[in-house]
């Protein structure tokens, strides 16, 4: 059962549009949390705060094609549950 015009398959594109959806979707949105970290710790190392190898692991952690925790292969729920 939908809980707003968003969520309701009839109703959802009189008030967005598929693109909008996806923009502010929760996947979208800790992707973006990722990327902001990324470049934290970047930036973080630039001034020294935190050492280059350890800054260089977070990014490659949560960059890398291969290692990258994909909001697909993590789920929303561990981060719903503050896990």
């Amino acid at each position: 059962m939908p809980s707003g015009v968003f969520d309701s398959i009839l109703l959802r594109d009189s008030w967005s549009t598929a693109e909008l959806r996806r923009v502010f979707s929760d996947e979208n949105r800790v992707q973006k949390w990722y990327e902001v970290e990324a470049m934290l710790a970047s930036e973080q190392a630039a001034f020294g705060i935190l050492p280059r190898e350890a800054a260089g692991e977070i990014i490659k952690s949560l960059t890398s094609a291969a290692a990258a925790p994909t909001i697909k292969a993590t789920g929303l729920d561990p981060i719903a549950k503050g896990k």
